[in-house]
């Protein structure tokens, strides 16, 4: 080694600041020791830590690959596992739909209800409430008592709900949660019944060993002292201000007045007493059935205002709350009379449900009265006339305790006990005015205790299962229900964009544009001739309506009408290019109209000569699809018209020349929904021409005669059957049914409009219009 030194010069080293590596001369010193202890060249000691350095890059490189390799591996496996998880839900999910769906229909609701239940409220999408609304199951149930649940009302607080049970407690619900808020136990044994106070924050408390108060603002229970009427009975009923109560017990009828500081004042009276009621004046109705002999008496003293007799006949029911101060009773043989307080005359038979009846009621507001008959049929007069309006077909089981609202005309009526097939008691919902629809609310296991109504749009109900459940006065998935009387026959509709106005046109003369949100009507033109089909721009601001005796242009706005075309011989159109052309159909060809000059700019004559039945654009407006009743479905070219292809619907299942009615593009102008006559509806690509799906469930040779693309992946269809179904767009698999209330034989399919941005669906049949909100507003 001669470049090796023996020894170093350092005492340029002489600040310690130096005696650092990064000091140049320090390295060079210490290199050249080192390189004499190792016996290396001094150069060669330069190199080797350039190497070494290298190598520790090489070195960190990789554990840093290493360290990123693990963590996309990581972010990989956990991606998989939650799509994996994210898919197991979903499918589950989906079966449990498929499932609530077949016990449904296997006759078994309450278990299609409980299966709807056990879905996660986060998956309860618009697809899960439609469902749920297929089965009228309730919007929420409630689980706190720990045994039957006997009674549950609205609190004053509009959000709040209180329940009693047979455990001896008072619950106080939240009606927008499942879990209870508090827990009440007001010692006055189970609690029978609860009535809200008017005009106070008081609820009095009806229990089996005694009666109390209770304060919405502390929650605390203050007794009412000096009650004297037996308690142990469910007979109670409360005035409206729920300071006074009464109970007929063996033929003894007791009333008593409850101020709420000091005692109660007791009143009887003896004799063979079978009903009493409150009338809307507080003066007490006292009905003696074996004798048929009414008395009304003061509901402070129980003094005789006026007594009537009725032929001896047994009275069954009665009703109060005419404006005069009369009401309606009824007799063993079904027959009911006006009696008026102000007259001793014996009155007339004014109805007759010709059978007995179990129990009769008065719709407020409408001169309505109705009665269920001892085969648990519903009829309805009306007052002024005494003629019949309407009645409910017979259910099956026998009916016990019923419940009227004081708003919207419904009553509800529970079954009494297990039903002959071994089902569980339902709920009866009756709408006593138009448009008269019937609803069976499922759900419930054991015996009903009570029925409560929530205004006009839920009702309570409380059961021997310990549950309170919550129900929608009408199907959950339904926004507003039209049976506007001067509509009858055949309709036609179409929803704005926004899906705020619908139109409806029938062959009554008249077209009508309704706010879908509150059923109001709006405005309205006469026309002629029976309605084909209605067209809306995309702007809402005109519609045309196709009739049989030519096309009218109806102005939104200023309420205008204008013909555009007159004659026969125009079955369907659509708008084109915003609101400045109209596609038309005429029988064999298609033609594109110029709205402002009514010139054409062109007309195709299609190779039939059968009607076209409905025209669809595809999104951008290049193509217009024409159904027909050749069983086919053409295509034509926008700018010119001429025929792009032609789908042979009928012919790929058989049939020679099935009509088409629809056909419809999705959002994305992709697939087309096509619905036939006797082979229900298909989905076909618009590109290669061939069959995505099809759905055959609405029955043998049921008519489809509306459908649209609800969303990407699912599709909404109408038939003959009187029932609306949800299926999977890709495999056809049917979801949900929703049948449509009331049900009955058509002569008509179902019209269908949707809007596909709101996802609002109009349904119109003979004289009603469903309109049917799908997704959440």
């Amino acid at each position: 080694m001669p470049n090796a030194p023996l020894y170093v010069d350092a005492r340029s080293l002489v600040d310690a600041q130096r005696l650092d590596l990064a000091d140049s001369d320090f390295k060079r010193i210490v290199n050249a020791i080192t390189a004499r202890i190792r016996g290396i060249d001094p150069n060669d000691m330069l190199g080797e830590e350039v190497v070494q350095h290298r190598r520790n890059v090489r070195l960190k490189n990789s554990a840093l690959a290493a360290l990123t390799l693990m963590a996309m591996g990581l972010g990989l496996s956990l991606y998989l596992t939650i799509e994996s998880r994210s898919q197991a839900f979903t499918q589950l999910y989906r079966s449990s739909l498929l499932l609530a769906k077949a016990q449904f229909l296997g006759a078994r609701p309450s278990d299609s209800i409980l299966t709807l239940e056990r879905v996660p409220h986060s998956r309860r999408d618009w697809l899960w409430r439609f469902v749920m609304a297929s089965v009228h199951g309730p919007r929420e149930t409630l689980v706190g008592h720990t045994y039957w649940t006997l009674d549950a009302v609205g609190a004053h607080r509009s959000e709040l709900i209180l329940s009693a049970g047979a455990d001896n407690m008072v619950i106080v619900w939240d009606s927008s949660s499942t879990e209870p808020l508090h827990r009440i136990e007001p010692r006055i044994g189970r609690v029978l019944r609860i009535y809200p106070i008017p005009a106070s924050t008081q609820n009095l408390l009806i229990g089996e060993a005694g009666i109390a108060f209770l304060d919405e603002t502390s929650w605390k229970v203050t007794p009412a002292d000096g009650i004297g009427c037996s308690v142990k009975s469910a007979g109670f009923e409360a005035r409206r201000d729920g300071r006074q109560i009464m109970q007929v017990i063996k033929g003894r009828l007791c009333t008593a007045t409850l101020p709420i500081t000091s005692k109660s004042v007791i009143h009887t009276i003896a004799g063979d007493i079978s009903q009493a009621q409150y009338l809307p004046n507080d003066e007490i109705l006292v009905v003696r059935g074996t004798k048929g002999i009414i008395e009304w008496r003061s509901s402070w003293d129980l003094a005789l205002l006026g007594s009537v007799s009725i032929d001896q006949m047994e009275i069954v029911d009665i009703a109060g709350g005419l404006p005069d101060s009369s009401f309606v009773v009824s007799d063993a043989e079904g027959a009911l009379r006006i009696l008026s307080r102000t007259s001793s005359q014996t009155p007339k038979v004014v109805m007759s449900a010709e059978e007995p009846v179990q129990t009769i009621g008065f719709i407020q507001g409408d001169d309505l009265v109705w009665a269920m008959t001892v085969s648990n049929k519903v009829i309805i007069w009306d007052l002024k006339t005494k003629k019949k309006l309407h009645e409910f077909s017979a259910i099956k089981g026998l009916l016990s305790k019923c419940e009227r609202s004081s708003v919207g005309g419904y009553v509800a009526c529970a079954e009494r006990g297990t039903q002959s097939d071994g089902s569980a008691p339902s709920v009866y919902l009756w709408h006593l005015a138009p448009p008269y629809f019937q609803s069976t609310l499922r759900g419930h296991l054991d015996d009903i205790n009570s029925i409560r109504f929530l205004g006009g749009e839920l009702i309570l109900t409380t059961s021997e299962d310990g549950t309170i459940k919550i129900w929608p006065t009408q199907d959950d998935a339904t926004l507003v229900h039209l049976a506007p009387h001067r509509l009858a026959g055949t309709l036609r509709s179409a929803l704005s964009r926004d899906a705020k106005t619908a139109i409806v046109a029938s062959n009554q003369g008249i077209a009508e544009l309704w706010d879908t949100h509150t059923g109001a009507m709006l405005s309205s033109i006469p026309i002629r001739g029976e309605p084909n089909h209605i067209a809306l721009d995309p702007t809402a601001q005109q519609a045309a309506i196709t009739t049989s005796s030519g096309v009218v242009l109806w102005g939104l706005r200023d309420n205008s009408v204008i013909p555009i075309l007159q004659g026969g011989g125009v079955t369907a159109s659509t708008f084109h290019s915003g609101s400045q052309r109209l596609a038309i159909a005429h029988s064999g060809s298609v033609e594109l109209l110029e709205i402002g000059n009514l010139k054409s700019v062109w007309r195709t004559q299609l190779s039939s000569h059968r009607t076209v039945r409905s025209l669809s654009v595809r999104a951008g407006g290049d193509q217009i699809a024409a159904a027909c009743d050749d069983g086919t479905v053409r295509i034509l070219e926008a700018s010119d018209g001429h025929e792009i292809a032609k789908l042979q619907v009928a012919l790929y299942f058989g049939q020679n020349e099935s009509p088409v009615f629809f056909a419809e593009y999705d959002r994305a102008g992709r697939r087309l929904l096509v619905g036939t006559a006797v082979m229900g509806a298909s989905i076909w690509d618009v590109e290669t021409r061939k069959l995505v799906a099809s759905f055959h469930n609405h029955g043998p040779r049921v008519w489809v005669s509306g459908g649209a693309f609800v969303d990407d992946l699912h599709v909404l269809s109408t038939g003959l059957d009187s029932t609306v179904r949800i299926w999977e767009a890709m495999t056809g698999t049917e979801l949900a049914l929703l049948p449509l209330k009331p049900l009955g034989d058509l002569n008509e399919a179902p019209a269908l409009s949707i809007d596909g941005q709101s996802l609002i669906a109009a349904i119109t049949r003979p004289g009603h219009i469903d309109v049917l909100r799908l997704f959440p507003q």
